[in-house]
């Protein structure tokens, strides 16, 4: 099979959406499967790789690190048409979604759109941030998937969600795998020594983009109230974002300086490493529509504490594998994290094995598998569809046709709802 993997966003970009792109494609190409990526290109940047093309687009859109794609023509265009797809994978509603949608009528090919992101919570990145423009993006998700043949949704809270949204296209709960057998290798005693750590010392961390949208400077003041009351108690980061001086002066007014570790972009081992080294992952975000990272940490076997979220419920069993933290209150989180430090020996390790039993559903083989599976279906129901046609030049114009109407139909939709504050309370 020959699968179109387009999205706004990739390498270096480091996120969920192109850790996810690189997973399936990694275990794709190993189960004897063709990927072409078409993403961004961003300023300076060479692939390594001969399967990603690169499309020209807009730097640093908005001050942030995020490169805008504008078109697809000229070599972007030919490569696609001679890659020859077989399926259309796109990981965004909009820019690439679009061309998403007319490569995928021009070729006659099903379209597959993993509802990664819940928009609305990111809008802070875009000039003229609004509740309309929080309304304009909710429906113009909304109406993209109704646009694609299947919406892959990384977790059950989302899927729901997007259904009661009017999502009418058929819904499958398919998350980002994992390397399970990577993250149980971790080693973190190393780390610990290169922190300074002894052997009674407790640490808790997390592994972020240290951003706004994550809730990092909530986790960052409950840690640092964890802390204050226990002298043996250290706190890690490892990411990197625009919070970083924020979160690091918080520590540094509190006198915690010293405890505090912020060990920057790690990747490969030294992520895994970073996990072992860890006594409980700790999580704040709100915004995750799956948090990879949380069933990262059970593959190393550490138990997670984590902020009630739609996504976490789908990774950690409240008091199994970790603790779920229902009130946003430091104070309360700080005293999840003091009942966890003080259990047990016994019952600690029982957490751990039932995080890395948690893990082992999300493995990246089985989930590699599940979406392949709905690929192979799509393509089954494609060609049914297409003995109805006699005529595939007919056939591709009125494809044409009707993705142009429906792109721009579903825009039109979005300013509408955005613009019409009686539709406010049904959003």
């Amino acid at each position: 099979m020959k699968i179109l993997m387009m999205s706004n966003t990739y390498a270096p970009f480091v996120g969920g959406v192109e850790r996810s792109i690189d997973i399936f494609t990694r275990e794709y190409f190993k189960k004897g499967h063709e990927v072409l990526i078409i993403a961004p290109e961003y300023e300076g940047y060479r692939d390594s790789v001969d399967y990603v093309q690169r499309v020209p687009a807009i730097q640093r859109f908005n001050g942030t690190d995020f490169s805008v794609p504008l078109f697809i023509s000229g070599k972007p265009a030919k490569r696609i048409e001679g890659f020859e797809p077989d399926i259309v994978h796109v990981h965004h509603p909009f820019l690439m979604g679009d061309a998403a949608l007319r490569t995928a009528a021009k070729f006659s090919l099903p379209v597959v759109f993993t509802h990664h992101t819940l928009f609305e919570d990111y809008t802070h990145y875009v000039p003229m941030n609004s509740e309309g423009m929080k309304r304009f993006v909710k429906q113009l998700a909304t109406g993209f998937a109704n646009m694609c043949d299947r919406v892959f949704a990384p977790c059950r809270y989302v899927a729901e969600l997007i259904r009661e949204r009017g999502v009418t296209t058929a819904v499958s709960v398919v998350p980002t795998g994992i390397d399970v057998d990577q993250f149980a290798r971790g080693r973190g005693a190393g780390l610990r020594n290169q922190l300074g750590l002894a052997k009674e010392d407790f640490l808790i961390g997390t592994i972020s983009r240290i951003a706004p949208e994550k809730n990092l400077l909530f986790l960052a003041e409950s840690a640092a109230a964890c802390l204050r009351r226990d002298e043996h108690a250290h706190f890690m980061i490892a990411g990197k974002g625009p919070l970083e001086h924020r979160i690091a002066g918080l520590f540094e007014q509190n006198g915690l300086s010293s405890r505090y570790h912020h060990l920057g972009v790690v990747t490969g081992e030294k992520l895994a490493d970073a996990y072992a080294a860890l006594d409980a992952f700790v999580f704040a975000s709100k915004t995750e529509t799956q948090g990879l990272v949380l069933a990262e940490a059970m593959a190393a076997s550490r138990p997670v504490i984590a902020l009630d979220a739609g996504a976490v419920r789908d990774v950690v069993d409240d008091g199994d594998n970790g603790y779920i933290v229902a009130e946003e209150n430091p104070e309360h989180f700080r005293n999840v994290i003091n009942r966890f430090r003080h259990l047990c020996a016994g019952k600690k390790a029982a957490m751990q094995q039932a995080a890395l039993q948690k893990a082992n559903s999300f493995s990246q083989q089985r989930l590699a598998e599940k979406a392949l599976a709905i690929y192979q279906s799509l393509l089954l129901q494609k060609r049914t569809w297409e003995l109805e046609y006699e005529s595939q030049t007919w056939k591709e114009t009125m494809q044409l046709v009707k993705k142009e109407w429906a792109i721009l139909s579903n825009l039109a939709r979005a300013t509408d709802k955005a613009m019409n504050k009686r539709d406010r309370d049904r959003i």
